[in-house]
């Protein structure tokens, strides 16, 4: 199977963001890769040729739980093999069952109040505000975003107390890690907070470590977060080393506590 390098140009709101080129003189990171039909020949000259920079687009808009704001998910597009048409992979939304009452009704949503998107080669986040008509990404290069948590836009109770959420979470990978070239599911997943204008407010697992999953304490309203430690600073989470809990209290969450 051929593996392609590309450009990546992200134009939200006026703004460019540029990805790293392929270069036999310098070092440069791919953002994910470009994985072709296994059948398919072509060199990495040919194909840059043929298709030059391949782009990327928004795809669905995001409702969320405040009337201003909007979420645009970015994708990058692919190309068929014969280069005529781009296609892209879906958003989709994790779900979560639980046997509504009469006070606790959460409409099927991941955790009380909150949502989560995500979607392949999503490459950056962005933010609009209706009112105001301002436009933002939430990063300012391309990363690769896993899931994006955010506000549900049908209100969701707790003990019969609406929930309220003011704020994004993001799980991504921004750096690359392990050192390979490639931003990819091989390096360290982060956890980064927003707040409701789309500006970076707090990294919420410490940097040497991977994101793995996460549970849901309904007695108390908390997220714990499952992270695996970098412990030979190799730059990647591997099921040998030490997996940690965080404790995060969603009614305001700040970098969360280790609690094993």
């Amino acid at each position: 199977m051929l593996r392609v390098c590309f450009y990546i140009a992200i134009i939200l709101g006026g703004a460019r963001f540029s990805g790293c080129s392929c270069s036999n003189n310098k070092k440069y990171t791919k953002v994910d890769e470009v994985v072709l039909n296994e059948d398919d020949e072509e060199s990495e000259d040919e194909l840059e040729k043929k298709y030059g920079k391949l782009p990327t687009s928004p795809k669905k808009v995001i409702l969320v739980g405040n009337g201003e704001h909007r979420l645009i998910p970015i994708y990058k597009q692919k190309y068929t093999k014969d280069g005529k048409q781009t296609y892209m992979q879906g958003t989709y939304f994790h779900e979560t069952y639980h046997q509504d009452d009469s006070l606790n009704v959460w409409h099927y949503h991941f955790m009380p109040g909150i949502e989560a998107a995500y979607g392949y080669s999503m490459h950056n986040v962005g933010h609009y505000n209706v009112t105001t008509n301002e436009r933002n990404n939430l990063f300012d290069k391309p990363v690769l975003v896993k899931t994006i948590y955010y506000p549900t836009d049908v209100e969701d109770t707790i003990n019969g107390q609406a929930v309220t959420r003011d704020y994004y979470m993001i799980t991504l990978y921004n750096e690359d890690s392990n050192n390979d070239t490639i931003l990819n599911h091989l390096d360290l997943r982060k956890m980064l907070l927003f707040n409701m204008d789309g500006k970076q407010t707090a990294q919420l697992i410490p940097d040497q470590y991977s994101v793995e999953r996460s549970q849901y304490d309904r007695q108390i309203d908390h997220m714990y977060i499952y992270a695996r430690l970098d412990e030979n600073k190799n730059g990647t989470g591997e099921r040998t080393e030490p997996l940690h809990v965080f404790d995060l209290d969603l009614k305001n969450p700040k970098p969360a506590k280790r609690m094993y």
